[in-house]
């Protein structure tokens, strides 16, 4: 087996042995915890998952938030895949730009993973069981879906934004994952006030008479010049005025220029954390180990 083979085949046969990987449905669903009531993340969690404050959570049994590993194939031509356009999730299923200035603060990116199967490319490399264990990691996902469904018949189907969805002309089943905010500065930021010295909230330079407002306070907040920006001054920081912006979104964004883009935990073969302004020098098609935490959302109208 030539060598790059043989990698993928140890590679899978260790995750077989993974305690995150799961080899069947029921053996994933009996250490979950279902609850209407809502999940919170502990201090264990990452800062980034803490800071989705409208999150709730997949539990376990012994209370800590579930977290899945599994093979599949991360299919960046799929139409559900946000990774193949500059603007991510601010962008419809043709990857042309909607509301990018108005949704800015929730940008983040969307994978389309499906399970691995036998006419796959490098089936023959695949340790046994691991197909089984992919398949069962969405048959576990689906299953989760349907539960959380169940629990709150009170919501419209058409207010579900479901992770299990149906390619219905191919007869299969993909998922989606989302990575967290790819600006949480501005999500963090979104309903801060800012503290303001008595000088600068009472200043005399002050146009007009009118009534404060949140704009007017983070006007007063900022630096007019960028090269005080400690964002800007770091060479290893991107911005959103570095992200390709073939249709000059992302320039309308106005402050949010400044805010860093934090790359979620996508790696190369190398180790290296895949930034998603380089997101077009991957492969279309990739075979890839997964590592998920199950959450949701419940927004009230």
């Amino acid at each position: 087996m030539p060598e790059y083979g043989q990698r993928v085949r140890e590679r899978l046969a260790a995750l077989l042995e993974d305690p995150l990987s799961f080899p069947s449905t029921k053996q994933f669903i009996h250490q979950t915890y279902f609850s209407s009531s809502p999940c919170k993340p502990d201090e264990s969690m990452p800062t980034a998952a803490r800071n989705d404050s409208g999150a709730q959570y997949l539990m376990s049994k012994d209370g800590s938030a579930v977290t899945m590993k599994f093979a599949a194939t991360w299919d960046r031509s799929g139409m559900f895949d946000k990774t193949n356009t500059p603007y991510f999730n601010t962008s419809n299923t043709k990857g042309e730009p909607r509301d990018v200035e108005k949704n800015i603060n929730r940008l983040r990116t969307a994978i389309e993973l499906r399970p691995l199967g036998k006419d796959d490319r490098l089936a023959h490399c695949y340790p046994d069981g691991t197909l089984r264990a992919s398949n069962a990691a969405f048959k576990s996902l689906l299953t989760i879906q349907q539960q959380l469904k169940k629990d709150r018949k009170t919501i419209p189907d058409e207010n579900y934004i479901t992770f299990i969805r149906p390619i219905r002309n191919e007869d299969r089943f993909v998922m989606l994952a989302t990575s967290h905010s790819l600006l949480p500065s501005l999500q963090k930021a979104a309903d801060d006030i800012p503290s303001l010295s008595l000088d600068d909230i009472d200043s005399d330079d002050d146009e007009d008479d009118g009534p404060l407002s949140p704009t007017k306070m983070k006007g007063k907040l900022s630096d007019p010049d960028p090269s005080n920006n400690s964002a800007s001054s770091s060479k290893n920081t991107v911005l959103p005025r570095d992200m390709p912006d073939p249709v000059g979104q992302y320039a309308l964004t106005g402050p949010a220029l400044n805010a860093e883009v934090v790359p979620p935990k996508i790696y190369n073969g190398k180790g290296e954390i895949v930034h998603p302004k380089d997101y077009n020098t991957l492969d279309f098609k990739n075979l890839v180990i997964a590592e998920v935490t199950i959450c949701w959302q419940v927004h009230r109208t």
